[in-house]
């Protein structure tokens, strides 16, 4: 189920060119109207890029918008990412932490590059970034440039064949701890929230963790999760108090065969979240 839709459907979990999506804010923006979605959130990685540009722009076209982002998260090497609902994306911590992300995923980049070229890929940033110098530079840019420039067959084949983890041009990625982010988000005035946690919701420790540092809501309408285990999240979800959240995770349409709209969240738990974050 991808969230009752009798009182207005939010997609909150939108990527944008400002990280590794494919469309712009505008063009977010006018497949949501297309589509009828209530509110939306571009919850980028590691970035606050595009939320200055999203809150003008919706409230040109009266659409509702929450600010976001989606961390990534050091937690003894498991993968975890949390959400960032209604943070203030002018926040001076905020702003430093995710220049030292941008910076780290500079060098990430680089360095994929360089392995890369020692298996005979002629390919540099330049040809990565086309001619776009401000996007924090992530593995889907360099998946796309080799299947651009006849490297790969697919997007798909690229992350297959070499920067996929463990793979043989991977560099892992250099994120903060659960703490920081936690911490990163509720400075910001923002709700976090656990983003497409899985069955590692299910693994008590982790999820005591959680909610000791503050957890409000939970991720349970998302591509990657099966009808049975988000009934499973909806009802830990009721259980812990906790606010259930969903989204497309939507990246490009060729990367992952998943719209806009495709799953999302009920416009009352999109109020919720607001009121949480004291927004009347």
């Amino acid at each position: 189920m991808n969230g009752d839709r009798l009182d207005g459907f939010c997609d909150l979990h939108i990527h944008s060119t400002s990280s590794d999506g494919a469309l712009g804010v505008g063009e977010i923006l006018e497949v949501a109207r297309r589509k009828g979605l209530k509110a939306i959130s571009i919850t980028d990685h590691d970035s606050i890029d595009s939320q200055e540009e999203l809150v003008l722009l919706a409230k040109k076209l009266g659409m509702e918008v929450a600010s976001g982002i989606e961390f990534s998260v050091d937690n003894d090497n498991s993968n975890i990412h949390v959400l960032g609902y209604f943070i203030d994306f002018r926040n001076t911590d905020l702003l430093n932490a995710t220049e030292e992300l941008r910076t780290y995923r500079m060098e990430r980049a680089e360095k994929i590059l360089e392995k890369l070229r020692s298996k005979g890929f002629d390919i540099s940033i330049n040809d990565v970034i086309s001619g776009d110098e401000d996007i924090p530079i992530g593995r889907p840019h360099i998946a796309m440039a080799m299947y651009r420039m006849g490297f790969v067959s697919s997007y798909s084949e690229a992350f297959d064949m070499y920067l996929s983890n463990g793979a043989s041009c991977y560099v892992p990625k250099k994120v903060f701890n659960l703490d920081k982010v936690m911490e990163l988000i509720k400075s910001a005035g923002g709700v976090p929230v656990w983003a497409h946690p899985g069955w590692s919701a299910f693994d008590s420790e982790l999820l005591n963790r959680f909610l000791a540092l503050g957890i409000r809501g939970i991720e349970v309408w998302h591509p990657n999760h099966t009808p049975e285990l988000e009934s499973n999240l909806l009802e830990l979800a009721m259980e812990k108090g906790l606010v259930a959240t969903g989204g497309s995770d939507f990246h490009s349409y060729e990367a992952e065969r998943v719209e806009i709209g495709t799953k999302g969240t009920p416009y009352r738990n999109f109020l919720r979240l607001k009121e949480i974050a004291g927004i009347f």
